[in-house]
């Protein structure tokens, strides 16, 4: 047998003529024949040479969608027909695994290409029938009966409903649920504190009355307030008669200085009447006196004459100057009067400045004793104690009459402000509750439920004794521990109309599990409900 031994392929690449688009910067052509290595074109027209670099872009459509990546290519081959043969120059891994992936599946025949695009071969599968082959009476056992049948799978699905009931309700109540009957609506409490020492005089509110802000609730009697008072009355008393007396004493001292006031007036008119009459008597004893030095001074008179004249101008000068004087005397008197004195037989006398000031003093003293009266009687106020806020008394701690110190406490205020639910539980069940846990809440007078959330967890509450200032241990079965729960998805004012202080509720808690094997059982009861439900 003869032996042909054909020459070995060059190649280092399968070469397909799958199709691809490599776009240039000439325009998009296609390209007859690409492998890895490079790809062939034809219908250029472009300038290019061998050994040009040139910028492309290749596409290979796929499925109806377009693989895209740029790369570099060496000009190899470029003939005058328009074939133009580039290889591929730095390649990236990505587009590299991209090219060997299509040609490895287009050489094995996983894929093929379709007029501009390639396609994937998928595998034929048989189909299989969906509905059951038929099974004709005649087949059916003859102990089968159909009432029978129905009967007997009625029965047991009945029972059956009933048992899994039943064992959800016993699981729900053993394993997931934590009911409480000893639950409470309630408001927060604020007590009333004592401000003084003394006794209660009166409550005027009875415990569990609503009353609004401000309505006085419990007053205080101090008898030792009450006695300053009185005795403040007394001294405000005191010191207006003494003001009245100064201002009665200030008003005759008033009227004797306008008394004298007229009369120093009236003398002032008449020591310038008489200044005026004695001005013109000197005046005419002047001319006569110049008249006689005239007529001595030519002979026709005597010196003694002349010296009778002069006299007689001197003593008229002498008066004018007197009088002069008693005027301006008496105008300093007058404005002496003014000031509150006045000159009488050489003393000044007066006390109106003196009677003023005291008036003055005895108005002050008035009004500080009014005053300290007002004080007195602020403070006798605030022994009336009222209501911080819109609530009611809810507890009273002292009877009337019973004596009380300052900052003793005197009654338990409950506010009617946002309401919660005290829930009190044992030692043992506390544990089971975590903040943040949603509950139901009902209300067996309302016959209403609601949605609450615990807000706190209080194991504590019952262990203290305000007595002796300490914790003391209780019975494991005594319900020590306080939960509070608050209320969601209702308004504020919907919740203080319903649901009132004092009102009993049944709350109804997830149960958290601290031991570990019924966690463990739990776990998988609510893991095998789940399963058997997702199989139904």
């Amino acid at each position: 047998m003869k032996i042909r031994r054909e020459r070995p392929c060059q190649r280092l690449n399968h070469r397909v003529n799958a199709p691809v688009r490599i776009e240039m910067p000439e325009g998009v052509f296609r390209a007859v024949d690409w492998s890895l290595g490079g790809f062939l074109i034809e219908g250029y027209s472009g300038g290019s040479v061998p050994g040009d670099e040139i910028a492309v872009t290749v596409h290979i459509p796929f499925q109806g969608f377009d693989i895209s990546f740029p790369v570099e290519a060496k000009v190899v081959r470029a003939s005058e027909d328009g074939q133009l043969a580039a290889a591929f120059g730095e390649v990236g891994d990505r587009e590299h695994e991209i090219m060997a992936h299509f040609i490895d599946h287009l050489v094995r025949g996983s894929m093929t290409s379709t007029e501009d695009v390639i396609l994937r071969i998928d595998t034929p599968v048989t189909m299989v029938a969906t509905k059951p082959d038929p099974n004709p009476d005649t087949e059916v056992p003859l102990r089968r009966r159909l009432l029978k049948t129905l009967a007997m799978t009625a029965f047991y699905f009945t029972a059956g409903l009933g048992v899994a009931a039943y064992a959800a309700v016993v699981f729900n109540s053993n394993f997931m649920r934590l009911e409480i009957d000893t639950a409470v609506v309630s408001a927060p409490l604020e007590p009333i504190i004592a401000t003084t020492d003394g006794r209660i005089g009166q409550v005027t509110v009875a415990p569990g009355d609503a009353v609004i802000r401000a309505t006085p609730l419990i007053v205080i009697e101090d008898a030792r307030l009450q006695q300053a008072i009185d005795m403040a009355g007394v001294e405000v008393d005191r010191a207006t008669m003494e003001l009245l007396a100064r201002q009665r004493e200030l008003g005759a001292e008033e009227g004797r200085l306008n008394d004298y006031h007229a009369i120093a007036v009236g003398q002032i008119e008449r020591t310038g009447a008489r200044i005026r009459s004695l001005e013109k008597q000197a005046a005419l004893a002047m001319a006569q006196k110049q008249r006689f030095e005239t007529l001595f001074g030519e002979g026709w008179t005597t010196n003694s004459k002349l010296d009778q004249v002069r006299s007689s101008y001197a003593a008229l000068a002498g008066k004018l100057e007197e009088a002069r004087s008693l005027m301006h005397e008496r105008r300093m008197l007058l404005d002496s009067i003014e000031d509150g004195r006045f000159y009488n037989g050489g003393k000044f006398e007066g006390q109106l400045k003196e009677l003023q000031a005291a008036v003055d003093l005895g108005a002050d003293q008035v009004m500080l004793a009014k005053d300290e009266l007002s004080a007195l009687k602020r403070h006798r106020r605030s022994l009336v104690l009222s209501a911080p806020t819109d609530g009611r008394i809810l507890k009273l701690l002292k009877n009337v009459g019973s004596s009380v110190r300052h900052g003793e406490k005197i009654a338990m205020f409950e506010r009617d402000e946002a309401r919660t639910i005290e829930a009190f539980l044992t030692q043992e069940e506390v544990l089971e509750i975590g903040l943040g846990d949603m509950a139901t809440v009902y209300f067996p007078s309302l016959d209403r439920r609601a949605n609450a959330v615990v807000t706190g967890i209080d194991r504590t509450t019952g262990y203290v004794d305000e007595m002796e200032s300490r914790y003391i241990w209780r019975g494991p079965k005594d319900r020590s521990a306080k939960v509070t729960l608050s209320f969601t998805d209702m308004d504020v004012r919907d919740i203080r109309r319903i649901y009132t202080p004092g009102l009993p509720a049944v709350v109804i808690f997830k149960r958290r599990n601290t031991d570990e094997m019924k966690g463990w059982i739990k776990d998988n009861l609510i893991r095998a409900v789940t399963l058997a439900g997702r199989e139904t």
